[in-house]
């Protein structure tokens, strides 16, 4: 009951901290961020941390959070190392160059017998200059689990990753126009290591950190990996309906039968995958218009 008890303080503390409303991904709009497949937000031996809103370069603490029993750190934090910054719109960015991330997460402690398996899920504007290594938001071969005084932990390099995936790329508005905002998840199993940990990456240049949700379970061995929600067809902006903006896209991607647009999200308008958008794929749109109300 007492461990019960202080979870709920934590949750309630960290939610008091930041408004409810910095959890919509301001200014880029709401998440795809996934739930875990193999368990659920609060059970025993889980953790679950999401930072949303970032105005300074160390300490930040989560929008919400959700930890029972912590290992030894006092407090989740989220970081940048320069030459990130935190911006004035609460996310990191860096006009000097390629910079790093990393967040001090909580975790249980266990049996020998029990490891901890991680998600991590980033949201990051793209940078597709190839010269800074682009296109690219986050790094996905610079992802790493390792022990708080940066210590290896086995199963937490980049190479035992269990997966590095793209959830969803979506156009957003920004102070230097449209801009691909990606969203991408990374699953991690740390065997016999129930201890507390860092994660931390590299991103690229003049690409905008916008938010990290970070999920554990202590468990005596990895779960599956979590599954990605299909595509939302005829969604051209990654806003999560079929309205007038996406119609009025379908204009500009309307390339005839056969014909291949230039542009990736012109698949989005692909019904039939025949890798075209023609006449088809407008028809079959109508039937799945759904604006905003």
């Amino acid at each position: 009951m007492e461990i019960f008890i202080q979870a709920i303080c934590v949750t309630v503390a960290l939610a008091a901290a930041h408004p409810q409303g910095a959890l919509l991904g301001e200014p880029y709009g709401p998440s795809n961020f996934v739930e875990p497949a193999g368990w659920s937000v609060g059970d025993e031996g889980s953790t679950h941390q999401i930072w949303d809103q970032m105005y300074q370069p160390s300490g930040n603490t989560p929008d919400l959070a959700y930890v029972v029993n912590p290992a030894g750190i006092d407090v989740p934090t989220l970081n940048v190392n320069p030459p990130g910054f935190a911006s004035g719109s609460g996310n990191f960015y860096s006009f000097g160059g390629n910079y790093s991330v990393f967040a001090e997460l909580f975790n249980h402690t266990y049996g020998p017998s029990y490891g901890t398996h991680v998600i991590v899920q980033t949201s990051a504007t793209m940078n597709p200059d190839e010269g800074s290594g682009g296109p690219a938001s986050v790094f996905p071969d610079t992802i790493e689990i390792v022990r708080p005084n940066g210590d290896p932990i086995p199963g937490g390099g980049n190479a035992n990753m269990l997966r590095s995936e793209v959830i969803w790329q979506r156009l957003a508005g920004s102070g230097f126009g449209e801009v691909t905002l990606e969203e991408m998840i990374f699953e991690f199993y740390l065997p016999e290591y129930t201890g507390d940990y860092r994660v931390q990456w590299g991103e690229i240049v003049h690409s905008s950190f916008d938010s990290l949700r970070v999920d554990s379970m202590a468990t005596e061995t990895a779960f599956p990996i979590t599954p990605l929600p299909p595509p939302v067809k005829g969604d051209y902006d990654g806003d999560l309906d079929v309205d007038l903006d996406d119609f009025m896209r379908f204009a500009e991607c309307h390339s005839g039968p056969g014909v291949l647009s230039e542009d990736p999200f012109c698949l989005r308008f692909d019904f039939d995958s025949d890798e075209d958008s023609d006449l088809a794929d407008f028809a079959a749109m109508t039937l799945v218009w759904s604006p905003d109300e």
